[in-house]
């Protein structure tokens, strides 16, 4: 047997045994926050392969630095990001708090009337919520806590329509040592919307984990896309039809939808599993509810999910 193919099936193995670990509860999803914090190990590893070729301890060796060094840290130090939510107290315009972290918070004020909105939302490594705002005279907050710097924030006004930009700061897409740890840098970002607007929101998260609360949120569009990590969508009986595309990496997706509303899903998974309320209709990938097309809600929903656990709930 080639070599190729005994570590391609110890890589496989591995992969497997993560997710088995994953869905048993011994391992949590931000595991892989740590096992990509360990990137620099996987450039010693290829170093190793390319000067010692042939060799097959040394190849056992890049695949333990690999794949067990960061089980070891994990189980030993802990998730190199506990992904923990500060709040920060002010809303004014960029306030900075003295710490490691540093606070920024941005308002936008609902003058004149907007009725339109689009949300842009790029952030690469950290915890994103998005919730409602309680009050109609702003259209947006956002609050963010970052060792990064100042989030990238820009605002395009066309009297009834607005376009808002939210970046993290550009190193954020990449793993920087000491930034993201146990007891440094935390990254975080929260965004409460206007709940009289309709809007249309395309989120773009990197390694994260994410609570997308849109059930008093009005939208009939979304896209997102997210690579590692755990992503929940709530959603609302908001009067209109939408459509939705989610594009996940590695992790676990949980969509919570009521009961009232019709439902079109069409899913495309890799590794992974997917978990539907028993009562829905499957014509081949394609899953539908009974109150489809015949409520006062629609949403056509396309699932695209690499490795991980597809879950809808009914609530």
């Amino acid at each position: 047997m080639k070599r190729s193919n005994i570590f391609g099936g110890i890589i496989l193995i591995f992969i497997g045994l993560v997710l088995l670990l994953v869905n048993l509860g011994y391992l949590q999803w931000n595991f892989f926050i740590t096992f990509f914090s360990f990137w620099p190990i996987f450039l010693i590893a290829l170093g190793l392969l390319i000067i010692f070729r042939g060799r097959l301890w040394v190849q056992i060796l890049a695949l333990l630095l690999i794949l067990v060094l960061p089980f070891l840290y994990y189980f030993g130090v802990g998730s190199l990001n506990s992904l923990q939510f500060i709040r920060p107290n002010s809303i004014n315009t960029y306030s900075v708090s003295r710490q490691k972290t540093k606070e920024y918070s941005w308002s936008m004020a609902n003058e004149p009337k907007i009725e339109k909105a689009e949300l842009d939302l790029a952030y690469g490594v950290g915890k994103v919520i998005l919730d409602s705002l309680s009050s109609s005279s702003k259209l947006l907050d956002v609050k963010v806590v970052s060792s990064f710097g100042k989030p990238d924030i820009s605002v395009n006004q066309r009297g009834s329509t607005a376009k808002i930009s939210v970046e993290q700061a550009e190193r954020s897409f990449f793993f920087i040592p000491g930034i993201v740890s146990n007891g440094g840098g935390r990254e975080d970002c929260e965004l409460n919307l206007n709940r009289d607007v309709i809007w249309a929101l395309d989120l773009k998260t990197g390694v994260s984990q994410s609570i997308i609360n849109l059930e008093d949120i009005k939208f009939n569009k979304l896209s997102a896309e997210t690579g590692v990590g755990a992503v929940k969508f709530i959603l609302g009986d908001m009067g209109i039809d939408a459509d939705m595309e989610l594009d996940a990496g590695v992790g676990e997706l949980t969509i919570v939808i009521p009961k009232d509303v019709g439902v079109r899903v069409d899913v495309d998974t890799g590794l992974g599993a997917i978990d539907l309320p028993g009562s829905w209709q499957r014509k081949g990938d394609t899953y539908t509810n009974s109150k489809y097309s015949q409520a006062n809600t629609n949403i056509n929903l396309t699932i695209k999910q690499g490795i991980g656990k597809v879950e809808i709930v009914t609530k």
